[in-house]
């Protein structure tokens, strides 16, 4: 028999998602395999397999280290050694910037993301890694050509 109800997520490493409200709901006495950590508290916790204090010190933000644009594609190679990879025309500033321009960035934060003086355009790291596209309205986009334009 359960003393407690567990929510299972898409497996993964052996990770399980606890809600210890329903445990404090079967009462304290109920509980007793979870009075160590939370005491039944109304929160959530995530109990890993194998996971030590050592580990959680070393997670650490995805950050950009180098920046390379193509005719088709914005690629930003990180510090942990992985390479995110997106379609320019995500960024509509990148896409009708001219090869130049498109070089002329900085990292900014440390490498949490990336800025294009000239272009006024600014990507994150954590935007790149969401898939998450350029938030910019279609008349911003058309005021910010027609400055070009008068320039």
């Amino acid at each position: 028999m359960s003393m407690w109800s567990a929510r299972h997520t898409a497996q993964s490493s052996g990770s399980i998602r606890c809600d210890l409200r329903e445990a404090a709901a079967l009462g304290r006495r109920h509980c007793v395999k979870w009075n160590a950590w939370s005491a039944c508290s109304d929160s959530y916790y995530w109990e890993h397999g194998m996971s030590t204090s050592s580990q959680a010190s070393e997670i650490t933000e995805a950050r950009a280290q180098r920046v390379v644009l193509t005719d088709d594609s914005l690629v930003v190679e990180l510090v942990d050694g992985r390479t995110v990879s997106v379609p320019i025309a995500w960024y509509p500033r990148l896409s009708h910037a001219g090869p130049a321009e498109r070089t002329q960035w900085r990292l900014v934060g440390e490498g949490e993301g990336i800025h294009w003086p000239n272009l006024d355009e600014d990507i994150s790291v954590d935007g790149l890694l969401a898939g998450r596209r350029s938030g910019e309205t279609q008349a911003s986009l058309q005021r910010w050509l027609e400055g070009r334009k008068a320039g």
